[in-house]
């Protein structure tokens, strides 16, 4: 057997994201096989020399860079894995396509639709692999979804509906953070949770033609840290809702909340057609519901996405069918997906989010904030596409 191609990974971030990017990437090396990609560790970088450091000893990376410029320098480094905050998004991306650095950035891909065409722009000039984190494409039951669509399983659709709730800025005492900065996020629950919600629209469905939204910040201050008397505005929205118009008749209805007592994560969908209907919860990941009229359902079946013939299901326990996977399995999908595609083993699309995907996301969330602020329907122009 061949050795696998080594991918030297630099990493941009240490928080949440990173840990999650760096655990499955040191899961991918052991979990697929016959391997042909390897994810080499290089280095990682944030603004912290003590986070960064610790975070290079826990995972295993060869070297703490003191920022991302010298970082990039490397020429062991091949992929940029962006895991920082919106306002980190975009030169660092830009810097890593112009040294012929193929990159992953998480979403939202920028705090705009500008900066996201700056960033398509880039990697297609460069010519580099791309793509945008949009993990939750690489839950089993969504594609097993996608793959059911495709094949004329409930018609051609008439409705999808959409609901991503939490409560993590529930508590008025929660303090502000990057996530409540306009200038840091671009906006708040949109961009944050909403994304989602709409790179899973246009996954499963196509292309919004118009939005129509309305949102809400219903905590106007907080303290500026936690225990403190001092309070610091909220710039960014808690809550939005929005309806959404696509190119075949389709009719979207999505809506975000970070402040929903009782929801932790729950994302949840459904798609509705002449034929039946699907339906699925975050929060009982491996579970698709389906509703086929021609089978003679008049209700919703449960169909548990824990077999071998199920997609991503044959990489991990496929002679112990029915063992479930959770969160981090859908981020060792994606990267393993991403790092094929960088050997030029598998294209990107149609299952993982490209820059162009990011982009477009970007899009319909810029017409969804016009439409909030406006009180009027907002086109979504493509055509820089």
């Amino acid at each position: 057997m061949h050795e696998p191609k080594q991918i030297g990974i630099g990493m941009l971030g240490y928080g949440f994201m990173g840990r999650a990017h760096s655990s499955a990437l040191m899961r991918v090396d052991s979990l697929f096989y016959p391997q042909t990609t390897s994810a080499k560790l290089v280095g990682v970088t944030g603004p912290s020399e003590t986070r960064r450091r610790e975070f290079a000893e826990r995972y295993h990376y060869q070297r703490a860079f003191v920022d991302w410029q010298s970082m990039l320098g490397d020429p062991e480094i091949d992929v940029l894995d962006n895991v920082a905050p919106n306002d980190m998004h975009l030169d660092p991306c830009l810097e890593a396509a112009q040294r012929g650095k193929h990159v992953i950035c998480e979403k939202p891909l920028a705090r705009n639709s500008e900066e996201s065409l700056a960033m398509l722009d880039s990697v297609r000039s460069s010519n580099v692999k791309h793509m945008a984190g949009f993990n939750f494409r690489f839950v089993p039951a969504v594609r097993l979804a996608w793959d059911l669509l495709k094949r004329g399983k409930i018609g051609t659709p008439y409705m999808f509906r959409g609901q991503f709730l939490s409560n993590y800025m529930h508590d008025p005492k929660e303090p502000v953070c990057w996530r409540t900065s306009s200038s840091r996020a671009g906006s708040g629950s949109l961009l944050d949770l909403g994304s989602h919600l709409i790179d899973l629209a246009r996954f499963l469905i196509g292309d919004p033609r118009n939005a129509f939204g309305v949102s809400r910040t219903f905590t106007k201050e907080r303290p500026i840290e936690e225990g403190s008397k001092r309070m610091a505005k909220v710039e960014t929205e808690d809550s939005f809702s929005a309806i959404l118009g696509f190119d075949s008749d389709v009719i979207g209805v999505v809506e975000a909340s970070r402040v929903s007592a009782g929801h932790s994560m729950h994302l949840s969908l459904e798609i509705n057609g002449p034929k039946g209907s699907v339906r699925f919860n975050l929060e009982r990941m491996n579970e698709l519901q389906v509703c086929a009229t021609e089978d003679g359902d008049c209700g919703f079946r449960k169909t548990m996405v824990v077999r071998e013939e199920h997609p991503y299901y044959s990489e991990w326990y496929p002679h112990l069918q029915g063992h479930v996977l959770g969160y981090e399995g859908t981020i060792v999908n994606e990267l393993h997906h991403f790092l094929r595609a960088v050997a030029g083993e598998i294209p990107v699309e149609p299952y993982g989010a490209t820059f162009e995907d990011g982009y477009k996301c970007a899009l319909v969330c810029d017409a969804v904030l016009e439409s909030a602020r406006t009180g009027k329907v907002r086109q979504v122009d493509y055509s820089q596409c």
